[in-house]
């Protein structure tokens, strides 16, 4: 007991990820530290507005990335499907339950 097993960290869906998606995720959190380190309301508000601008953009980028990615992957299943599908029988019926 009191003892961590580990775990418990985000996983990273990476395999879908580009340079673009990096680099605007990266200015997004750049400009959310800019946004909560400044104090006075002018400022905040200044990069308030940058902060939201920039999330807005890295939101497009992922959707983008992570559509493109899946439609390359659904393509490649296509092509290779004919093969995958006619190669499985399924189960047999007398061996249902095992």
């Amino acid at each position: 007991m009191g003892v961590s097993r580990g775990g418990g960290g985000r996983q990273s869906a990476e395999w879908w990820s580009n340079e673009e998606v990096r680099e605007t995720v990266n200015e997004k959190q750049k400009a959310y530290a800019a946004f909560r380190s400044y104090t006075s309301e002018e400022e905040k508000g200044v990069w308030e507005a940058t902060y939201k601008a920039a999330k807005k953009l890295a939101k497009k980028a992922v959707a983008i990335a992570n559509n493109n990615a899946y439609e390359r992957l659904y393509q490649r299943l296509k092509t290779k499907e004919k093969r995958i599908c006619s190669s499985w029988r399924g189960p047999e019926k007398g061996r249902q339950g095992t």
